[in-house]
């Protein structure tokens, strides 16, 4: 299988056949780093489940379809046991391992040659309500990626709700009896997997960027495109279809706190634009703006579900990838995925 990433010396010999090779398969290594003692070990029940969700979905197809679109084929994940047992002379059991011991581990595997390396680390715990007393889990997953010659590509630190996720039925105290320990253990499961597969969905599609532009064969990307309006932004004009549901603007006015970060200035601009545009909007009031992103107070007789889908039609017609987050009844948190080029 022909290889390829981010050395110079491999870039300069990739380039010689880049354009007779089909497409890339790249191979990642996924590995639990555990050396924050307040983090989730490795190896127990909820750690293991976050290392097969990682897993699951970098193999998953609706991954190897957008990879695709960078000229990139799909994820080869290579699984740590498997391999580190056919090198024997390294304890698997081990825990609470540096990063420095994990990078060292994925150089010296004989016969496997790992382009991009993923370490995450879980933290979660469960918080009484003082005035309930329903036990709220609080969680949050960071990851970040190596390329083979050490270069970061990639990162994030992903949460739960902030106020906590109520645990539930078995899983919480009932009639004075302790909550099961292992009912405790799955609620925790079902509740931070979506952190694996959000997590997994934005290295795919950061390493596929990154390495499709060199070696794939995909065609560049659409320039994106605003609402009428927006041409001091560099946009080409085009118009925001808002479907044919009936009287959709029928509801009572609600205001909403809309926040996107990773956006550029000139997104900015367009966003607004856009926002304006939406039927069913009464007011758009900036409440926030900085270098990493901008917030608005938007009123308006769309509902939520509306008004998501909105936000994906913009992003689409933008060129931009963004995953959508609710916080509470009222809060729609919009962060752009960022791709680098080179």
């Amino acid at each position: 299988m022909f290889k390829t990433f981010f050395t110079a010396a491999s870039l300069a010999a990739a380039s010689l056949f880049a354009t007779g090779a089909s497409a890339q398969v790249i191979d990642v290594m996924v590995l639990q780093s555990d050396a924050d003692p307040n983090s989730l070990e490795k190896g127990t029940q909820i750690q293991n489940a976050m290392l097969l969700e990682f897993q699951k979905v970098l193999n998953s197809p609706n991954v190897i379809s957008y990879m695709r679109q960078f000229g990139i084929e799909g994820m080869d994940v290579i699984d740590e046991t498997a391999v580190v047992a056919a090198n024997p002379g390294y304890d698997l059991t081990r825990t609470r391992r540096s990063d420095q011991e994990l990078l060292t581990l994925v150089r010296q595997i004989r016969n496997i040659s790992v382009d991009a390396t993923i370490l995450y680390t879980v933290y979660a715990r469960a918080v009484k309500d003082p005035f309930t007393g329903i036990n709220n889990l609080q969680a949050s997953l960071q990851y970040r990626v190596i390329g083979r010659d050490g270069k970061f590509l990639g990162g994030d630190n992903m949460a739960l709700d902030t106020t906590g996720t109520p645990l539930t039925g078995c899983a919480t105290a009932v009639g004075g009896q302790a909550p099961d320990p292992l009912c405790v253990r799955q609620a925790v499961i079902d509740n931070i997997s979506r952190l694996a597969q959000d997590g997994a969905n934005k290295i795919a599609l950061q390493i596929a960027a990154l390495i499709g532009q060199n070696y794939g064969s995909a065609q560049p990307l659409a320039p994106p495109v605003v609402a009428p309006g927006a041409q001091q932004s560099g946009y080409t004009p085009t118009p925001v279809a808002q479907g044919n549901l009936s009287d959709p603007c029928s509801n009572l006015p609600v205001d909403y706190v809309i926040s996107f970060s990773g956006v550029e200035p000139r997104q900015k601009n367009a966003i607004e634009e856009f926002m304006a545009s939406w039927a069913c909007a009464m007011n758009l009031e900036l409440q926030d703006n900085n270098l990493s992103g901008i917030a608005y107070r938007y009123k308006t007789r769309a509902d939520r579900s509306r008004i998501v889908r909105n936000i994906r039609q913009m992003a689409e017609m933008m060129g931009m990838i963004v995953e959508t987050n609710l916080r509470g009844q009222n809060e729609i948190i919009v962060e752009t995925i960022g791709l680098r080029r080179n």
